[in-house]
């Protein structure tokens, strides 16, 4: 399954994921406005500014989409999402690793970090299993209270 940069035609399939201001939040954050018209969507992702990549089944359709970016030396994952239908089978897991080892390749960094929210358990148990440790939140993070854990992975 290859990960590729999402072109702008990819990002019409990935609001499609996103039907409720609850799942925005839970997404992409409190930043980022719902409802969302096409130009919203990719200024709010900061589309042309951060590696943006979708993941391609058999089928070349889109099933994943995440971004990475640099964050205090990091190569941070954001916005990592798998498409409804495609949830549970492993897709999670794969864009993951594929972002980590993309990113740190263009932003030249040894660790990976991300936010996720607390009451995300598959998102959650996907970060763990692939060796991401909560850690002391960025200062940034704060304003999320306890609701989000901070994550960093060193390995792989």
């Amino acid at each position: 399954m290859p990960l590729i940069s999402c072109r702008e035609e990819h990002l019409e399939t990935v609001m499609t994921w996103v039907t409720s201001a609850e799942q925005c939040y839970a997404w992409a954050g409190p930043d980022f406005r719902y409802p969302f018209t096409q130009q919203t969507f990719a200024q709010d992702l900061h589309f042309s500014e951060r590696y943006s990549y979708v993941l391609l089944n058999d089928a070349s359709e889109v099933v994943a989409f995440g971004q990475c970016l640099e964050k205090a030396g990091r190569c941070h994952l954001s916005r990592l999402i798998v498409a409804p239908q495609c949830r549970g089978v492993g897709y999670g897991q794969w864009l993951t690793k594929e972002l980590m080892r993309l990113g740190r390749q263009a932003l030249n960094a040894s660790e990976c970090s991300l936010f996720v929210l607390r009451t995300n358990k598959a998102a959650l148990a996907c970060y763990l299993t692939l060796g991401f440790c909560e850690t002391p939140m960025l200062e940034e993070g704060l304003r999320f209270g306890r609701e989000v854990a901070f994550m960093v992975c060193s390995s792989g």
